[in-house]
C-alpha cells in the first residue's frame, strides 16, 4: 500500500506526517531501506486490524495476459494524503466509486472488470465505515 499510494497503514510511533512519510517512501523505493527496517526506524507496526480483504480476482487461463489481484478496504490514516508514485503507475487519482462508475459508463475512463465490480459494490455506501458494515466487517478506524 505504501509504495503505490503513499499511505502507510501503521500503528504506534509518535504520529506520521506527510512530508516525513514522503521521504521514507522515496528511500524505500530507491532500495536504501527495506520495509521491515523502515517500520522499525519509525517505531510503528502494520495496522492489519483495520484492513479487510474484500475480493480476489484471477484471470482465466485462456487469457493471454494473466494476473491475480486482491482488493482491500481500510480507512485512510489521519493526516496522510495519497501521493502518486510514478515508477509503477503512469497516473493515479482518488475518486468516489460512484463517480468512477459514471466515468466508465460515459466512456470517459475505462475500468478493468475487477475495478468495475469493486466500485459497483462500494458505490452504494457513503463511507468506509458503512461499506465495512455492509460487507459484514467490523469497522476499526485507522490508528492515530
Amino acid at each position: 500500500m505504501f509504495e503505490e499510494t503513499g499511505l502507510l497503514l501503521a500503528a504506534g510511533g509518535d504520529g506520521l506526517d506527510g512530508e516525513g512519510l514522503a521521504l521514507c517512501r522515496e528511500a524505500l523505493l530507491r532500495g536504501e531501506v527495506d520495509f521491515a527496517g523502515l517500520l522499525a526506524d519509525l517505531g510503528v507496526r502494520p495496522a492489519l486490524d483495520s484492513l479487510v480483504h474484500v475480493a480476489h480476482w484471477i484471470t482465466p487461463r485462456s487469457f493471454p495476459r494473466r494476473f491475480t489481484t486482491h482488493f482491500f478496504l481500510a480507512p485512510a490514516p489521519p493526516g496522510q494524503e495519497p501521493r502518486h508514485e510514478a515508477g509503477e503507475l503512469t497516473a493515479a487519482f482518488w475518486m468516489d466509486p460512484g463517480e468512477a462508475l459514471h466515468w466508465h459508463h460515459s466512456g470517459r475512463h475505462r475500468l478493468m472488470l475487477p475495478t468495475l465490480h469493486s466500485c459497483g459494490r462500494l458505490a452504494r455506501f457513503a463511507s468506509v465505515a458503512e461499506a465495512m458494515a455492509g460487507m459484514g466487517f467490523e469497522f476499526r478506524p485507522a490508528p492515530d
